[in-house]
């Protein structure tokens, strides 16, 4: 026995208060926002009608969650526009994020390390990443307390495993 919602099902969003809207005042025919039953001339009426509408926005906003299988007109585009608005809407998203700084980058930019200790002079190092082969700069005083610590945990670990090595002889 499943619980739960289907998960091959796509829910649709939440409708938002679309009441203030121009599609729904008296004289405006319910029809023109169904493509496929009304002429070009009702669609390009409930498209103006759309265009002036108080609630465009949030029409807007919803369209573009609705699936690709709704017909009708919503915030003056039809399917095929709004499909067309989300490929620019993940166009720009895509070229925003390709803008931001990587964290290499963000890291040639800082002056001090995440401890506080200055990255200049003689406590600066240029390391190489050994997994992305891009150059890092490090505090050396950061690397001289990890080495001073891996080589303390190191000497730890042989004792303790010479003492289990004396116990089972």
């Amino acid at each position: 026995m499943r619980r739960g919602p289907d998960p091959r099902i796509t829910p649709l969003p939440p409708v938002p208060d679309l009441s203030a809207g121009s599609c729904r005042q008296p004289g405006a025919d319910p029809d023109w926002w169904i493509t496929g039953s009304n002429t070009r001339e009702q669609r390009e009426a409930a498209r103006a009608i759309c265009r002036r509408c108080p609630v465009f926005a949030a029409c807007e906003t919803f369209a573009l969650t609705l699936p690709q299988s709704d017909h009708g007109i919503y915030a003056a585009m039809v399917p095929h526009e709004r499909e067309r608005r989300r490929s620019e809407l993940r166009k720009a998203a895509r070229a925003a994020a390709a803008r931001r700084p990587s964290a290499w980058q963000l890291n040639a930019a800082k002056d001090v390390c995440s401890h506080g200790h200055q990255l200049s002079g003689g406590n600066l190092v240029v390391t190489t990443n050994s997994r992305t082969g891009r150059p890092r700069r490090a505090c050396r005083e950061c690397q001289r307390r990890w080495a001073r610590n891996s080589m303390r945990l190191r000497r730890l670990l042989d004792r303790k495993a010479a003492a289990r090595q004396a116990a089972v002889a």
